[in-house]
């Protein structure tokens, strides 16, 4: 029953923000990748384990349709998606459905240089050359990684 309450209020919610916003706030948005994170929510199982989720994507959906959008920039976009949108993907990430958010490839990369950086200070890395090897193959990891979520829709 929660489930199909939850489908209504969404898709209603949806149905308001396609038709109050023209196409270009709708990108900025970023309401197709919008739509594949809901479809995956519905689809999650068991529901019990992502009510935060839920409700998450339901406040977040709200805002969008109350927001005025005269002077919106992309900080603020950015920000409703870093309090509502982030904790969703996390959780969804963590679950197997291979969510990931843009250019995070450039963090783990730092900081696996980092890493490298000490080993070699260190002389530990005298092993290996002195290539910052983990650097290398994480930051290709989350590259290839962040590629196949773009394809898929789900880079945010």
């Amino acid at each position: 029953m929660e489930k199909e309450m939850f489908i209504r209020e969404v898709e209603s919610k949806m149905q308001m923000v396609q038709d109050q916003l023209p196409k270009e706030t709708l990108s900025k948005i970023r309401f197709n990748q919008l739509l594949i994170l809901i479809d995956d929510l519905k689809g999650y199982t068991p529901q019990s384990k992502i009510k935060k989720e839920k409700k998450l994507i339901i406040d977040y959906l709200h805002v969008l349709v109350h927001a005025n959008y005269d002077d919106v920039t992309m900080k603020d976009i950015y920000t409703l998606e870093k309090k509502y949108i982030h904790p969703i993907l996390s959780k969804l990430d963590r679950d197997g459905y291979g969510y990931t958010i843009k250019n995070s490839w450039i963090l783990v990369f730092l900081v696996f240089f980092i890493i490298d950086a000490i080993l070699i200070a260190t002389k530990v890395s005298k092993w290996y050359f002195h290539i910052p090897i983990f650097a290398i193959i994480s930051g290709t990891f989350f590259f290839i990684r962040e590629n196949k979520a773009k394809k898929m829709g789900k880079l945010w």
